[in-house]
């Protein structure tokens, strides 16, 4: 559980006794054998969670917060059409909140985590989507890479930000491939070798806007390595040999991925 006091947001993350949370938000539509338990698991939780968190403090409204978890077990719908209309209205409440918040409010960004110019140098809410697969960490491996990175770069403020980008792809067991893939004209890569080159260009995309955003710049190399493997990912030779057919909307992001790299200052501060 963290409390993030500037955002004034609370996660909470716990094992659930009910199911996974694969089986509970991914597999199917709402279901009351899954609703009804964990709805209870978590409001026999939370109250004790709140209270071994120090950082709320005299903010939690104890009694607040008993009334709602009553109202709430009390309002359980009785029958799966009663859990359709509940989740419906749910997800349409949701959906109009939404609307009426700009692009960078959706977005939910704790601001104080990245450097002060980083929001001015990428000025578009894309480059900060962490649900946009199209994104420099909206992807599973730069969601990844940005996590490991902030911690890596704490011990490591001088070193060259490629030789992280090494040891993760060691740690991921990409190495010997990707560095098999560099030794081999395109003509004999095979679908072993696509997986590597998606993952190592997905990797070296995300850690040269992971410089940007924490250091509001980029060194060259990175930013090298970036823009060579935005050039294969936009190279018609590479999506004919694996016969990809790249969307449109995924073409003008990595056009607009492009632009800024070559026009971020490269040196390091």
């Amino acid at each position: 559980m963290r409390f993030f006091g500037k955002r004034q947001f609370l996660h909470i993350r716990y094992a659930s006794r009910v199911c996974s949370a694969e089986v509970a938000l991914r597999y199917g539509g709402p279901s009351l054998e899954v609703f009804t338990p964990a709805l209870r698991e978590l409001a026999g939780l939370l109250p004790g969670a709140l209270e071994s968190q120090k950082a709320l403090g005299k903010r939690l409204d104890r009694a607040g917060l008993a009334l709602a978890l009553e109202a709430a077990t009390s309002q359980i719908p009785r029958t799966e059409d009663e859990l359709k209309a509940f989740s419906t209205r749910v997800r349409e409440e949701a959906r109009v909140a939404a609307a009426r918040r700009s692009p960078w409010e959706r977005l939910d960004v704790d601001w104080s985590k990245y450097h002060s110019r980083a929001k001015a140098l990428l000025d578009d809410p894309f480059f900060w989507d962490e649900a946009d697969d199209y994104a420099p960490h909206g992807n599973d491996t730069g969601s990844d890479l940005m996590a490991q990175f902030r911690v890596w770069r704490r011990k490591n403020e001088r070193a060259p930000a490629l030789q992280f980008l090494s040891r993760l792809l060691r740690d991921w067991g990409f190495e010997e491939r990707v560095v098999a893939l560099s030794k081999r004209p395109l003509a004999e890569w095979n679908k072993d070798d696509e997986m590597a080159a998606i993952l190592l260009d997905e990797a070296t995309i995300a850690l040269a806007f992971a410089q940007i955003k924490m250091e509001a710049a980029c060194d060259p190399e990175s930013s090298d390595a970036a823009l060579a493997s935005i050039d294969r990912q936009l190279s018609a030779e590479v999506a004919n040999h694996f016969g990809w057919k790249t969307p449109p909307e995924r073409l003008r992001r990595l056009h607009q991925m492009r632009a800024v790299l070559l026009n971020v200052r490269v040196e390091r501060r």
